[in-house]
C-alpha cells in the first residue's frame, strides 16, 4: 500500500523514475490510496507494466485514480501501460484508451487481460470485480462485488458559504426481504432534525434528544463524532432506482417537515450514487471533492436516473 505511485516520471518533481514492472501472484493486492500515474513506455521484450501471473486466481491493482503524466501527455507521448494475465484493475477513474497518432497505444493487453473485462472504473466496467481477498498483516485486502446504491442528501439551507456537501444524510440500500428493506446509515451531517421514512437519523446514532436550540451534532463528517454505521429497517421494497427515489426524506425546518426531493429541472436535494462514493467532509463543495459528481448528476451511474 502506498499513497501515490509514479511509474515512468514523477510529475511532482519532474524526475524520470524509469519504466516499471509489477508481478503479482494469486490474491496479491497493490493499493494506491490516491493517484497512480503511468508512463512506462511501449510493450515489448521488457514487458513493462502490471501482471497477474497465477494460472487460476486473480491479483488486484487498486487506486483512487489512474492517470497519465500531464507533461508527457501534453507532448503526445504514448503513455503506455501494459496489463497482463489474471489481473483486475479497480479505480474510481482511469484514463481512456487511445494512441499517440502513430499507432502506439495508451493501454496494452497481454496474456489474456482484457480492457473490456478486467478494468473496473468510470467509463469501463461498473462496480468492482466480484472477488474478495482477506486482509492479512502483509496484504491490504480487497472487497469486491457490485456496489450498493447510496443516497446522499442536502437540505439546501446552508448558512456557510460553500456548504454544498450532500452529507446531511447518507445511507446505503443493503437488501430487501419480504416487504422490508434494510438501510445502512453512514452520515448524519445536518444539525436540523431529519428523518428517513419517519425515522429520525440522529437517534440511530444515539442522540435521541436535540439540544436546547433544537439541533443535533453532526456525525461522520469530520465536524462532530465519528461512529460506526448503523443498519435499520423500513417498510416496503426499495431495490431499483425508481423505488429508491420514493424513500421519503424530510428535514424539520421553520416548524414543518419538508421533503427533500429530486425533481427534473430543479436543484436536487438528494442524489443516487453508489457506495464507492466517499461522503464529503462538512462544508466542502461536493463538485470540488469528487470528480465523478458531474457523472452522477448527468445520469452516468445508472440508466434510469433520478435527476438529469
Amino acid at each position: 500500500m502506498t499513497e501515490n505511485f509514479y511509474g515512468g516520471r514523477d510529475s511532482s518533481t519532474g524526475a524520470v523514475s524509469g519504466p516499471f514492472k509489477i508481478v503479482m501472484g494469486q490474491n496479491a493486492v497493490f493499493v494506491v490510496e490516491e493517484t497512480a500515474q503511468f508512463e512506462s513506455g511501449t510493450t515489448g521484450d521488457a514487458d513493462y507494466g502490471i501482471y497477474g501471473i497465477s494460472p487460476n486466481g486473480y491479483a488486484v491493482f487498486q487506486a483512487k485514480e489512474i492517470v497519465r503524466d500531464p507533461y508527457l501527455e501534453s507532448i503526445h507521448s504514448h503513455g503506455a501501460v501494459t496489463y497482463g494475465g489474471n489481473l483486475y484493475v479497480s479505480a474510481e477513474t482511469h484514463f481512456a484508451q487511445g494512441d499517440d497518432g502513430s499507432g502506439k497505444l495508451f493501454i496494452y493487453e497481454k496474456d489474456g487481460f482484457s480492457i473490456a473485462d478486467n478494468i473496473y472504473a468510470a467509463g469501463f466496467k461498473s462496480g468492482k470485480p466480484s472477488i474478495t481477498i482477506p486482509e492479512t498483516p502483509c496484504n491490504p485486502g480487497f472487497v469486491g462485488g457490485s456496489p450498493l446504491y447510496r443516497v446522499i442528501a442536502e437540505d439546501l439551507s446552508a448558512s456557510y458559504a460553500g456548504d454544498f456537501d450532500f452529507n446531511d444524510v447518507v445511507f446505503d440500500i443493503v437488501k430487501t426481504e419480504g416487504n422490508r428493506t434494510t438501510l445502512k446509515l453512514i452520515c448524519a451531517g445536518g444539525t436540523l432534525p431529519l428523518r428517513v421514512m419517519g425515522i429520525e437519523v440522529h437517534g440511530l446514532f444515539g442522540e435521541t434528544t436535540p439540544n436546547a436550540s433544537g439541533t443535533y451534532q453532526m456525525y461522520n463528517t469530520g465536524a462532530g463524532p465519528t461512529v460506526d454505521p448503523v443498519e435499520f429497517e423500513i417498510n416496503g421494497v426499495y431495490s431499483t432506482p425508481e423505488q429508491i427515489k420514493d424513500i421519503l426524506i424530510q428535514v424539520y425546518k421553520n416548524g414543518t417537515w419538508m421533503e427533500l426531493r429530486a425533481t427534473a429541472g430543479e436543484a436536487a436535494c438528494k442524489i443516487l450514487v453508489d457506495d464507492t462514493f466517499v461522503p464529503v467532509p462538512e462544508r466542502k463543495n461536493i463538485a470540488n471533492e469528487h470528480k465523478r459528481f458531474t457523472n452522477y448528476v448527468q445520469g452516468q451511474f445508472v440508466d434510469d436516473f433520478w435527476w438529469k
